[in-house]
């Protein structure tokens, strides 16, 4: 997916979450501050979720570019010689 359709489906993703919060304070279902606290629970999750991303990404990558060892290689292909 390209940057710019990254870009509109997260301006949606915050378009559709923002017009549930004002609808749902506006109906009066919970407590305002109910409402407001979850929004802020749930960045607190995206942002932890977004964070490990960013933080495993290199490491993953480096993982990749590795060489596997002969053996290891075996190992995984189930060929241990026996």
């Amino acid at each position: 997916m390209g940057r710019p359709a990254r870009a509109v489906l997260a301006a949606v993703g915050v378009l559709v979450v923002v017009t549930f919060v004002l609808q749902r304070i506006d109906m009066g279902a919970p407590w305002p501050s109910q409402t407001l606290g979850g929004l802020l629970v749930g960045g607190g999750w995206l942002t932890l979720a977004l964070s490990l991303r960013w933080l495993s990404d290199p490491v993953l990558a480096a993982a990749r570019h590795r060489p596997i060892a002969p053996a290891a290689r075996a190992a995984a292909c189930g060929d241990l010689g026996s």
